[in-house]
């Protein structure tokens, strides 16, 4: 359910959808694809950051590059607090690429598919294995939307306490939320010619460290990112793609 559980359970605010890749849902997704040691991992560490470079930093904005730009995501001056939340699927996202790498072993001794390296195991993509694994990785964005928004209510709930009011009050928006690391199916140029002829085709993108850009306007890094018009802002780092 991704995002849609957070917001019946009343861990997220009905706004925070429209400001999340794929709306916090991938539709694609099928749990029954995802093993049940992956579900056991994953279901007591809902709402945690996990250890390596996964950070919920707090954060002051000390320059703007493009104006224009950071004044479309709320930004609006030098100084500003920020809160950058970054981390994924957790236990549950690694145990099912773990899973995965198990039948992806598999199918290239079948299709006779040589690589180098363990972790470079792979499948046809429209292969079973493949289609496997493009629905369970589906369903473990789902879960880290889950997880991120519910870190997001824990955030809001503390410094509502800090500061003696509610979040609504701190005016504490989420400006965007991307995926950690995904592979995903996308429309993309393939070919063109003097400019007339341009055709598209289907691509496997793999989007990793959280990257995306928006309208040629901005590409995010990291996670989910916040605003607020208060003094107390909750802010994100951003770079021009221009």
């Amino acid at each position: 359910m991704g995002m849609d559980w957070s917001l019946r359970e009343g861990y997220a605010w009905a706004e925070d959808k429209e400001h999340c890749e794929e709306y916090g849902r991938m539709l694609q997704a099928d749990p029954s694809k995802v093993s049940a040691r992956a579900k056991k991992r994953g279901l007591p560490q809902l709402g945690t950051l996990g250890a390596g470079n996964h950070y919920a930093e707090i954060q002051v904005v000390d320059e703007i590059y493009d104006m224009h730009a950071a004044k479309k995501m709320g930004i609006d001056r030098l100084g500003q607090v920020c809160l950058m939340i970054h981390c994924g699927s957790r236990g549950l996202g690694h145990q099912t690429a773990t899973d995965a790498l198990v039948q992806m072993e598999k199918a290239m001794k079948r299709d006779k598919i040589e690589v180098n390296d363990r972790q470079l195991a792979c499948a046809r993509i429209h292969s079973k294995e493949g289609q496997d694994y493009l629905k369970s990785m589906a369903a473990a964005a789902n879960y880290a939307w889950v997880n991120r928004s519910s870190m997001t209510f824990l955030c809001r709930q503390a410094f509502a306490k800090q500061f003696n009011t509610t979040p609504d009050d701190l005016d504490m928006h989420v400006i965007y939320d991307v995926s950690h690391n995904i592979a995903k199916v996308e429309e993309h140029i393939s070919f063109i010619e003097y400019q007339l002829d341009v055709k598209y085709s289907s691509m496997v993108v793999l989007k990793r460290i959280a990257n995306l850009e928006l309208n040629n306007v901005m590409n995010i890094l990291s996670g989910i990112v916040w605003r607020s018009a208060s003094r107390y802002q909750i802010k994100y780092t951003c770079w021009s793609s221009q």
